[in-house]
């Protein structure tokens, strides 16, 4: 599944400077590891529950650190539903909808990025007929193809709540995470996303809460910033303190 066309330059993949974000995606990288050593799961398909969740921020920043981490890894952007005019990363050559409609290859579509262990796959040009090229045996090929050549396939879908093309992948699949962002994600929207993939529940990876401040991050993980430098040098002060007051 080498590139066949090679861009005149590498795709600039963006990581989050943002250490909750970091430390949520290491969460989540540690769940994908066990399901791929216990039970051989590589595939990973991640929707959001409304516009504007920032899924593919949370789509680029796991197939980054799954990369960090020495894992041959390969993000696909499936939404062909947008023009690549407004899309963040544009590598210039054919894409999936290209592939889906007998165009190219898949060697002609898999674009090296400035990380090492990552290749992406952009959507190509924007299809009316999305649900069908996604639907179609080039896909399940494609999926089938990507799970046997790398070791993580991350896939960036559409919301669920406004179009059906990431429900057409779910049998495809490994695993599903639905992606919701705090004060923007509505109840109704959860429900109905979570609605979508109840039945597919065995393959549910949980639910990823995007633009948590510190306050509400560490209410769910009391102990997150425990390793941060100034909390160290503070029970390195404390622990000092209790030998000084027993002497």
């Amino acid at each position: 599944m080498s590139n066949g066309k090679t861009p005149e330059k590498l795709i600039s993949l963006y990581q989050s400077n943002n250490r909750l974000m970091n430390d949520a995606i290491d969460r989540l990288v540690v769940k994908l590891y066990i399901y791929k050593q216990q039970y051989q799961k590589n595939t990973i398909l991640l929707s959001g529950c409304g516009t504007g969740n920032g899924t593919t921020t949370v789509a680029i920043n796991l197939a980054v650190a799954l990369a960090g981490a020495g894992w041959n890894t390969l993000l696909v952007d499936t939404d062909m539903r947008k023009s690549m005019k407004y899309k963040r990363l544009n590598s210039g050559v054919s894409g999936l909808s290209d592939y889906l409609e007998g165009d190219a290859g898949i060697s002609d579509i898999i674009c090296p990025t400035d990380k090492e262990e990552l290749r992406y796959v952009q959507c190509g040009e924007p299809k009316t007929n999305a649900v069908r090229l996604l639907s179609s045996r080039r896909m399940l090929d494609f999926v089938n193809t990507a799970r046997d050549e790398y070791d993580f396939v991350v896939f960036d879908c559409p919301s669920l709540t406004v179009v059906p093309d990431a429900t057409v992948l779910f049998s495809s699949v490994d695993l599903i995470a639905l992606v919701a962002a705090l004060n923007c994600s509505t109840k109704k929207q959860l429900q109905r996303a979570k609605q979508e993939v109840s039945k597919n529940d065995n393959k549910y990876a949980g639910l990823i809460v995007n633009r948590v401040d510190k306050k509400q991050y560490t209410n769910v993980f009391p102990q997150c910033d425990y390793f941060e430098e100034d909390n160290m040098r503070k029970s390195y002060r404390r622990a000092l303190k209790k030998v000084k007051d027993k002497e």
